[in-house]
C-alpha cells in the first residue's frame, strides 16, 4: 500500500510529534540502569535502558499526543483497519480509535489478537471490530525483535486480512525492521532509540 505523500504542514505535525514524543518519552517511561547493569527485555535481550510505554496510555495528558500521532501517520496510509496483539497493543488501539473520528478517521475499526482462542461463543483467535477482507496495520507500542509484531501479522494472515505494514511507537532499532520486512511487513516507527541521542554503556 503506497503511503501518500507528506504535504509540507503535516510533515511539520509529524516532526513535532516526535519532538513531543520523545520528550514524553524522556520524562516517563525511560530508566537507565546503574553503570555496569543492564534490564532484561520481554525479548530475552539485555539493555540499560528500559522504556516502560504502558504507563503512557493511562495517563490524561499522554494518551491523546501518543493517539493523535499515531493517526497522522495513518492517515497517510489511508487505514481501515489496525490491530495488534493482546497485551501493549489492546491499550494503545483503543486510545487511537477513541480519538479517530477527530482525524477523520471516523470508518476505521480496531481489533487485537488473543493469546490463546475464547473458549466461549464463537472460538475466535482475532477479537474486536474486525473484517476479515480488509488490510490490517499492525499497531505495537515498541519493538526489538518484531516477534509480537509477526504474531500478530500471521494470525491475521490466517484469519483472510492481508497484513503489509506496521506502525510502533518506538522502535530499539535492534533488527525489528529488518526481520519483519523478510516478511513482506514495513515497519515504521514513530520514534527510534536514536532520536534520544543515549549512549550505549
Amino acid at each position: 500500500m503506497a503511503i501518500t505523500p507528506l504535504h509540507p504542514l503535516l510533515a511539520n505535525r509529524l516532526t513535532d510529534h516526535r519532538q513531543e514524543l520523545v520528550s514524553l518519552l524522556r520524562s516517563y517511561a525511560l530508566t537507565v540502569a546503574p553503570e555496569g547493569k543492564a534490564f532484561k527485555l520481554t525479548s530475552g535481550r539485555t539493555s540499560p535502558y528500559l522504556f516502560v510505554l504502558k504507563r503512557l496510555m493511562f495517563m490524561p495528558h499522554a494518551a491523546p499526543l501518543i493517539a493523535e500521532a499515531f493517526l497522522h501517520q495513518l492517515q497517510r496510509m489511508e487505514a481501515k483497519q489496525i490491530g495488534g496483539l493482546e497485551g501493549g497493543a489492546i491499550p494503545l488501539i483503543a486510545t487511537i480509535i477513541a480519538h479517530a473520528e477527530t482525524e477523520g478517521l471516523e470508518h476505521m475499526r480496531g481489533c487485537y489478537v488473543r493469546h490463546t482462542p475464547k473458549s466461549f461463543g464463537p472460538n475466535t483467535l482475532v477479537d474486536g471490530w474486525f473484517e476479515p477482507e480488509a488490510t490490517t496495520i499492525i499497531i505495537e507500542d515498541i519493538t526489538t525483535t518484531g516477534t509480537n509484531v509477526l504474531k500478530a501479522a500471521e494470525a491475521l494472515r490466517a484469519s483472510n486480512s492481508p497484513v503489509k505494514q506496521a506502525v510502533c511507537l518506538l522502535d530499539r532499532g535492534e533488527g525489528a525492521q529488518e526481520m519483519l520486512a523478510s516478511y513482506g511487513i514495513e515497519l515504521i516507527p514513530l520514534v527510534t532509540l536514536s532520536d534520544f541521542n543515549l549512549h550505549q554503556k
